[in-house]
């Protein structure tokens, strides 16, 4: 026999959803969305709305003119200026400025500036693009690019944006959460899952931060003091993401080399990528390329390869040592120079040393 409590119980609950739909102040569509579009093929306008579309919703495929406007574009325009109330899909090819208050689903060409909602596709101007919500595509620009969310490529002097899913490439890139690569002279992300590469980087959170100067508040800002078989004083600094970062150093040898009398001097920098296996162990890979001095003038180029096992001693203090393989190229003969074996060209030499010192 059925239960009438749990009868009346599994009606009210069927009811619930009803009931709370029925009294839901359901919003009104606003005014415009109660007129359907009225289908124009061919718009021709001199300024709205002397124009073929006259007044109402418009449907375009093919909009011409000095100024054009239309409510929704499926097709070309060819304007010096076309503004789009909805969505685009196709192209504006504009000299001056394009516009979409809806999504653009192809190509914005504008000589100034082009802007829409979200872009499913191209942009390109000679000064700014904006997307004020999602790209998903191609954002170039000659001055900036500006998107709440990226995914895909900026090209630009300035790049800004939201979030970053792919490749921001400018002098100066701007991003909140970047899952990518940011290469440019300066970078700023809050958090990188990717790699920064530039000149100045700054973040929050970086994966990989490689530059002259990469400052990211949980990455690793190292100085080293160590010695090589080349220059027994050297010191060095090691700024960047967890793992990937840039490394700076220099060297010299106080004693005058016995040949010339002169003092021998290094200052170079390079990259490198690094993991920890173990709490207190961290093993890196750099890769440096050096201007080895003679009483301060450059006579050649050193690289250097070298695998460097670092072991943390205290909170503040490690122990770091490793092989390293060295290349050293000279435009002539330089006497003071004569390390290893020659490789190939006459003033070309390799061998293998070594680096040991501390980290701090």
């Amino acid at each position: 026999m059925r239960n009438p409590l749990r009868t009346t119980l599994a009606a009210l609950a069927a009811a619930v959803p009803a009931l709370a739909l029925a009294g839901a102040a359901v919003p009104e569509p606003p005014a415009a969305a109660l007129t359907a579009l009225r289908v124009v093929p061919v718009d021709l306008s001199l300024v709205p709305p002397l124009s073929l579309n006259g007044e109402g919703r418009v449907e375009n495929h093919l909009s011409i003119g000095v100024v054009a406007r239309s409510t929704v574009l499926r097709g070309l325009a060819l304007a010096p200026v076309h503004l789009a109330d909805e969505d685009v899909s196709g192209a504006q090819v504009t000299w001056a400025a394009a516009s979409a208050g809806g999504v653009v689903r192809g190509v914005q060409l504008a000589t100034v500036t082009t802007v829409a909602r979200d872009l499913r596709g191209l942009q390109a101007s000679q000064i700014v693009n904006v997307v004020r919500g999602d790209a998903e595509g191609v954002q170039l620009g000659g001055a900036a690019n500006v998107a709440r969310r990226l995914d895909g490529l900026q090209a630009a002097a300035v790049n800004v944006a939201g979030g970053v899913r792919g490749v921001q490439l400018a002098v100066v890139n701007v991003g909140g959460e970047v899952s990518g690569t940011q290469l440019g002279l300066v970078n700023v992300a809050r958090r990188v899952r990717g790699a920064q590469v530039g000149l100045v980087n700054l973040a929050e959170e970086a994966e990989g931060s490689v530059g002259v100067l990469a400052l990211v508040r949980n990455g690793r800002h190292e100085v080293e003091l160590y010695a090589t078989e080349l220059t027994p004083l050297a010191a060095g600094v090691r700024l960047g993401g967890r793992r990937a970062y840039g490394v700076l150093g220099a060297g010299v040898q106080p004693d005058p080399q016995e040949r010339s009398g002169k003092t021998l001097s290094t200052l170079g920098g390079g990259a490198g990528v690094g993991f920890e296996p173990a709490q207190r162990l961290a093993l890196d890979l750099d890769l440096v390329a050096q201007a080895v001095s003679l009483d301060g003038t450059p006579e050649a180029v050193l690289g250097v390869l070298r695998a460097v096992a670092a072991y943390r001693l205290t909170e503040w203090m490690g122990v770091l040592a490793g092989p390293t393989a060295n290349v050293l190229v000279s435009d002539e003969d330089q006497p003071d120079l004569h390390l290893g074996w020659k490789l190939g060209g006459r003033h070309a030499r390799v061998w293998v040393g070594f680096v040991a010192g501390v980290r701090i």
